[in-house]
């Protein structure tokens, strides 16, 4: 982590021995992808100033929707477990026929298990409150297995298992409204929806430090009032915030 004691270290060059496995392993995958830097936040990010994360707290959407692509570990358990992969290339098989054709997809035989995106919820990574802006923001998210690799965008997923997989991400992903602001009831019950929709998903999710609660979530709040048009209070709808006030209640 980058810490106001060891600031001028990382601000100066420093070998990538000095970082957890998690994030050597995130930085050479960055390096194979051909891809020249990599955001970590407990690098860039100063940890123990305050300040300068509720200002970096701000700007966590952008980072990530202007981001290439997210890397996801998905067994990694901790910053020093590494990403867990395995040398050994399982094999598998996709086979086209007339079992297909209710579904749509082809019969694939693997000699693997090997999590989909149903198992996405169960993760640590998907558990976290920190990342569920990662999960809604992200252009592309790239899951790295112990076996394979998946690669998810709006327009589907592609498995290095199973190959590519036409089914849009809003399947399976909460996203942010991506639309004008307007003033139809239709369309202000639809954003009232979405929003509860995102506070009760991130409420799930644990943080380790209590004081974090918003500002892991705030960004995700501007980037809702930015493309809704409607303003949000302590996570109600000011626009609904007297009829939300009444209706709530205390677990």
């Amino acid at each position: 982590q980058t810490m106001q004691h060891n600031l001028d270290e990382r601000t100066s060059p420093f070998s990538l021995s000095a970082l957890s496995q998690t994030l050597q392993d995130a930085v050479l995958l960055t390096r194979s992808l051909g891809i020249r830097y990599i955001w970590i936040d407990a690098i860039c990010i100063v940890q123990d100033d305050r300040a300068e994360w509720m200002v970096e707290a701000q700007k966590m959407m952008q980072y990530y929707g202007d981001a290439q692509v997210t890397i996801v570990p998905a067994h990694a358990d901790s910053a020093d477990s590494g990403m867990k992969t395995e040398r050994e290339v399982p094999f598998s098989r996709r086979f086209t026929g007339p079992w297909n054709n209710d579904s749509g997809r082809d019969l694939i035989l693997t000699n693997t298990a090997f999590k989909t995106r149903d198992a996405v919820s169960k993760w640590a990574w998907n558990q976290r409150g920190w990342t569920y802006q990662e999960r809604l923001n992200s252009a592309r998210l790239l899951f790295v297995f112990s076996h394979s690799l998946m690669l998810n965008c709006r327009q589907g997923s592609w498995n290095s298992l199973t190959g590519w997989d036409h089914q849009p991400r809003e399947a399976w992903s909460t996203f942010l409204p991506l639309r004008s602001p307007g003033k139809t009831q239709s369309r202000l019950d639809r954003d009232a929806n979405t929003w509860c929709s995102l506070v009760g998903n991130y409420t799930q999710r644990q943080l380790t430090s209590r004081r974090d609660k918003w500002f892991a979530f705030s960004s995700i709040a501007e980037a809702f009032s930015r493309a809704s048009g409607r303003r949000t209070v302590a996570g109600l709808l000011e626009d609904r915030l007297l009829e939300d006030l009444a209706s709530w209640r205390s677990p």
